[in-house]
């Protein structure tokens, strides 16, 4: 086994904390939501309120309508409410 074959080893310390925000993305990865009342229930929020994010580019989020039915990626919605808390 040659040099570049070797597996590389990390310590932990190299290892980015672990939150609850990193495990879910880990687990659940880009999971696809689709429909308001999906999307209301990621957010902890009411299908009106979803609604009004999706529709008020203002606000940022990242709720895109495609085929006429509103979509959005888990941890996008995630990532942009804790952007939000900062």
């Amino acid at each position: 086994m040659g040099y570049a074959e070797r597996p590389v080893r990390r310590k932990a310390a190299d290892l980015p904390e672990l939150d609850r925000f990193r495990f879910d993305e880990m687990v659940n990865g880009d999971r696809k939501v689709w429909g308001l009342p999906a999307i209301a229930q990621v957010l902890g929020c009411g299908v009106d309120k979803a609604r009004r994010l999706a529709n008020d580019p203002s606000t940022g989020a990242p709720i895109s309508k495609k085929g006429g039915q509103y979509f959005a990626l888990r941890n996008r919605l995630l990532a942009w409410l804790v952007e939000g808390d900062q």
